[in-house]
């Protein structure tokens, strides 16, 4: 998981298996806490956050990235 700033966290797009899947998984990333926005950018996902718990958000995101099978950028 790569952090480009305190309240940006980029991690690499998933595979999604239909719509509903991926409305499941930006749900979740909009629930998040102190979510702002994500942009995606080539097969990149950003996640920004207007303030936030850092080690919670990064446990989350890891949970998150298990659950769909997400690569971590480096």
């Amino acid at each position: 998981m790569r952090t480009n700033n305190m309240n940006d966290l980029t991690i690499e797009g998933p595979v999604f298996y239909g719509e509903e899947d991926e409305n499941i998984f930006f749900q979740c990333i909009y629930n998040l806490s102190g979510f702002k926005e994500v942009v995606g950018a080539g097969t990149a996902l950003t996640i920004s956050f207007h303030s936030c718990n850092a080690e919670k958000v990064k446990e989350q995101i890891e949970v998150l990235c298990r659950r769909w099978d997400t690569k971590i950028c480096t």
